[in-house]
């Protein structure tokens, strides 16, 4: 019998988004699936829609997360209502396509594959912009391969714009064992995903690229991901964590940092400012800044031209 492959489904809010992504789990041409919808507090028609899906479907459960809200929260609280032996994670308002979890159970059989151990099987994913009426604006196709897990590392960490991520959330496969070793940091908001594959990619989990388009990634007007302060927070808390656990990594985010330097800079925000300086000087991380034509690489002179601009009151 095929192993049971537990579909988690995130939602906060997403009236619009829950139908059709039930729909894309059900679609899978994988049958061995069991869909769990975590609602992590939805205050609009989720509920009603939920508990309508899930009276239709003994495939479908429906479960309140009570604990600590956000999106780390509510993929725990998922796996832990999940029976599955494979997990697969999804974000309600992405797009499935109908053979992703198919073509991901059969590569471990065409390969031989030693499913006693932890393994993270990862493919090539698309990414949408929309803009508020739902309208595709802008494309791209981000084709992975096979890297090593210090090579994914270094892309992870390198990563300073574009979808140029290797792993979506909802392009992955995870074996269940994973999940007794660690779980998503319910601490972190933004960035919980990342520190997470550093982590397996830092463990002796296998990584395995199976070369199919797994998924869609939609970017519009109602992901978290467009709260840039909370994104830049929660960046910033990354990089000390990443920083704690292995001081090598942190060298590979210069480019996205002083992009954020530059973002910083312009919004005039101190409390961020002095976090980004504090990981910077800690950390040994390089950086360039642009000031009146000049490159500031030196973290105690960008303190005293930020300092200038944005005296005390």
């Amino acid at each position: 019998m095929q192993p049971l492959v537990s579909i988690v489904i995130t939602c906060l809010n997403c009236e619009r988004f829950l139908s059709d992504a039930i729909d894309c789990a059900l679609a899978q041409t994988y049958d061995n699936i069991e869909c769990i919808i975590v609602d992590d507090g939805s205050t609009d028609s989720t509920p009603e829609i939920a508990d309508n899906l899930t009276n239709k479907n003994s495939q479908i459960k429906y479960v309140k997360n009570t604990g600590n809200h956000g999106p780390a929260a509510a993929r725990n609280c998922g796996i832990k209502h999940s029976l599955g032996e494979w997990i697969h994670l999804y974000d309600v308002d992405d797009y499935l396509y109908p053979e992703k979890i198919k073509k991901q159970m059969d590569f471990l059989i065409e390969n031989n594959i030693n499913t006693d151990r932890d393994i993270l099987l990862y493919s090539d994913f698309e990414v949408n912009w929309e803009n508020e009426r739902g309208e595709v604006e802008k494309d791209y196709t981000h084709k992975v391969g096979q890297f090593s897990n210090e090579e994914l590392i270094i892309k992870i960490m390198s990563r300073y714009q574009g979808p140029t991520m290797p792993f979506a959330i909802g392009s992955i496969l995870l074996k269940r064992s994973i999940f007794d070793h660690r779980l998503f940091n319910e601490n972190m908001i933004g960035f919980e995903e990342t520190e997470f594959f550093i982590d397996l990619l830092r463990s002796d989990t296998d990584f395995f690229y199976v070369p199919t388009l797994a998924m869609t990634y939609r970017i519009h007007d109602s992901n978290l991901t467009n709260n840039r302060k909370l994104m830049t927070i929660g960046y910033i808390n990354f990089l000390e964590k990443v920083h704690a656990k292995d001081p090598s990594l942190v060298k590979y985010a210069s480019k996205r940092v002083s992009i954020l330097i530059k973002r910083i800079m312009q919004n005039h925000d101190r409390e961020t400012f002095d976090r980004i300086i504090s990981v910077i000087k800690t950390a040994e991380i390089p950086f360039t800044f642009t000031w009146k034509g000049h490159e500031i690489k030196n973290a105690s002179i960008l303190k005293m031209i930020f300092y200038r601009r944005n005296p005390l009151a």
